[in-house]
């Protein structure tokens, strides 16, 4: 009789992932350095990096924006002070 022949379906699974678990635990598994999926991965994470630091450079821009517009706004309320206080000056006088 063959080896696995005798040993029920689900037992054989348990004995396959035994196996790579005993696999993976001795170190000698080691990810292919050369080949296509690795190379895939290297520019996939590439891209990822290449987004991530895009979408940091458009957070910072946005940032700028907001810091004008806030100080655009602050100008206009001291521009909306001064004009409210020559009001008074010129009624009042």
């Amino acid at each position: 009789m063959k080896r696995g022949e005798d040993v029920p379906p689900v037992r054989l699974s348990c004995l396959k992932a035994a196996r790579a678990a005993a696999e993976l635990a001795s170190g000698r598994w080691r990810l292919p350095l050369m080949g296509a999926p690795a190379i895939r991965a290297f520019r996939r994470v590439a891209w990822l990096k290449l987004l991530l630091c895009l979408g940091f450079v458009v957070q910072a821009v946005l940032v700028l924006l907001v810091w004008q517009l806030v100080d655009l706004a602050i100008g206009l309320m001291e521009v909306w002070l001064d004009l409210a206080r020559k009001h008074l000056e010129i009624t009042l006088s």
